[in-house]
């Protein structure tokens, strides 16, 4: 176009003379230009094709027809395809991904044209879903404008079944047996969204799958020792190509549990005998693939030289000493996890717990000045569980000699009202022995009635200052509520709400513990006999076994 003095031209440079030159324009419409030249006039209509030239049902039919690349102009679906289901749903497939991004797709007729509607998209909700004018048709290109936006659909019916695939690589944990197993179809035709039909086969050698011979059956179980299989994909045209499979295999146990731990014993002269297999018993990886093996030196350890050959009865050789174990692959004879045990020996107290009380049992006298019965093994009840060995004598020297012990400790008879046995407690190769004061005492002192009983015990606190002669339950406290029948019993950690009443019967007043539920506390639950009574201390027998004894102290502040 060229404009000169308010005049326009047109030139026109052809191969036909009577067309070329300048063209001035006389006449312009929209649709009609006139041109002259000289004596010549050359008149052009405007031809526009209508580009929706497609109907609902072709647009409808060609959509359905082959998978769709589509792009907005950003590129972020450079990868993706649309499908189009006759049911009215939409996949959109993300390359290689095992699974699509759903949705519903559909098309209806709008006063401005044909709209075609993305809904409940699982993804990109807010690029594509809406309702799109399609603006361009064509039968493999489709134009759509959304307010602003521009999508362009193009059909993608390529055909080219074979770029769906690639090489593959499996990885699964090494088994017992180590030989692993892998699942050939889930783990490679099974992630590829491809819409082309095929037909797939598995083989062990590369002649086979070209020759399309020996295939392998159980692809979802398939266990071997090869590193590579092929995956033979063959179109429905019968042409095919051959992908390669890699199989691997790796260690899926986790050894964090192995860590870097510590045994203590006790011992004379700072040696003692360990279990080193305790130091992490709870880990235990599968012993048919791993061992644990334990050595008494770095270097041993990794020259795998020297293991430590009874690990569960092993004597130090130095306190403190260091351990070193490792957990091996008993098929590669891989060290796969190692961690190190201090073993640390100290001087203990065996003793400790016998020597923390004196211990006291009590029975009543029933008036007869016969014959008493004391059951000897409630003296130290919470201690000697932690003994190799107790046993019962009526002389130090017997004691001390292991010579003439009570045979039958659990009924010792005697007719004395105040004596003393002896303890003898063995334990890691020592002994000590410690005295039983044995009392016969008057029962129900102080003559408390029922009503006294319920008195002193809601006044106050209360604590329990012995329990067969132990101290070990002092640091409860017992809170008798007056009309509840509750009783807190609690310690500065440990709250318990029990039940607790009384009674009276021809022995005495019978105090009833409840749904005391606690460590070693529990065993006060039952029914309990005053037998002796004053304003500062109870002392009760259990009904069922009088050698059973509380003493309760109050404690008012």
């Amino acid at each position: 176009m060229i404009s000169t003095e308010g005049e326009t031209y047109l030139f026109l440079e052809t191969d036909f003379e009577d067309l070329g030159g300048d063209w001035k324009i006389i006449e312009c419409d929209d649709d009609i230009i006139q041109f002259t030249k000289g004596e010549q006039t050359m008149v052009i209509n405007q031809v526009c094709e209508d580009d929706l030239n497609c109907s609902l049902t072709d647009i409808s039919a060609i959509l359905q027809e082959c998978p769709w690349d589509f792009s907005n102009g950003t590129g972020n679906f450079d990868n993706d395809k649309m499908i189009f289901d006759s049911n009215g749903d939409l996949q959109i497939s993300e390359g290689m991904a095992a699974s699509a991004i759903g949705g519903g797709w559909n098309l209806s007729i709008a006063d401005e044209g044909i709209l075609l509607t993305f809904s409940d998209l699982t993804a990109f909700e807010e690029s594509l879903e809406g309702d799109w004018l399609i603006v361009e048709c064509d039968t493999d290109r489709i134009v759509l404008h959304k307010e602003n936006e521009t999508l362009v659909l193009e059909q993608n019916c390529n055909g080219d079944l074979f770029s769906c695939f690639d090489d593959f690589e499996i990885v699964e944990c090494t088994q017992t047996n180590n030989i692993p197993v892998f699942n050939l179809s889930a783990n490679t035709i099974g992630l590829v969204f491809c819409t082309e039909s095929f037909v797939p086969s598995f083989h062990e050698t590369l002649n086979d799958a070209e020759n399309n011979t020996n295939s392998i059956e159980n692809t979802e179980a398939y266990g071997s020792l090869v590193a590579q299989v092929y995956l033979r994909i063959e179109a429905s045209n019968g042409n095919f190509e051959v992908f390669n499979v890699y199989l691997n295999t790796e260690s899926c146990t986790n050894f964090d549990c192995f860590v870097n731990t510590q045994i203590t014993a006790c011992g004379n002269d700072g040696f003692a005998t360990f279990n080193l297999t305790e130091a992490n018993q709870e880990c235990g990886p599968d012993i048919a693939i791993y061992g644990i093996y334990y050595y008494e030196s770095e270097s041993d350890l990794q020259n795998n030289v020297n293991p430590i050959g009874t690990p569960e009865s092993y004597t130090n050789m130095y306190n403190p000493t260091v351990i070193y174990a490792a957990v091996l692959n008993v098929y590669s004879n891989i060290i796969e996890h190692i961690f190190t045990i201090d073993l640390i020996v100290e001087d203990c107290n065996y003793f400790e717990c016998f020597e923390s009380f004196d211990a006291i049992l009590e029975v009543c006298d029933d008036g007869s000045d016969g014959i008493y019965e004391f059951n000897l093994s409630i003296a130290f009840a919470n201690c000697t569980p932690s003994a190799d060995l107790v046993t019962y004598y009526e002389t130090l020297a017997d004691a001390d000699a292991s010579q003439n012990l009570i045979v039958n400790p659990s009924a010792y008879n005697t007719s004395d009202v105040s004596s003393i046995i002896y303890i003898r407690v063995e334990t890691q190769n020592q002994f000590e022995v410690f005295p039983i004061q044995l009392n016969v005492v008057t029962c129900n002192t102080g003559n408390c009635t029922e009503e006294d009983i319920d008195g002193i015990l809601t006044e106050c606190l209360w604590n329990v200052a012995s329990y067969n002669g132990s101290d070990n339950l002092s640091n409860y406290n017992f809170n008798f509520e007056q009309n509840s029948g509750i009783v807190v019993i609690y310690t500065d950690t440990i709250i318990i709400d029990a039940t607790w009443s009384t009674s009276q019967t021809s022995d005495g007043v019978v105090i009833d513990f409840s749904n005391v539920a606690g460590p070693n506390i529990q065993a006060i639950n039952g029914s309990w006999l005053v037998v002796e009574c004053t304003a500062s201390q109870l002392v009760l027998h259990n009904i069922n076994d009088s050698d059973n004894e509380i003493v309760l102290v109050r404690s008012c502040e």
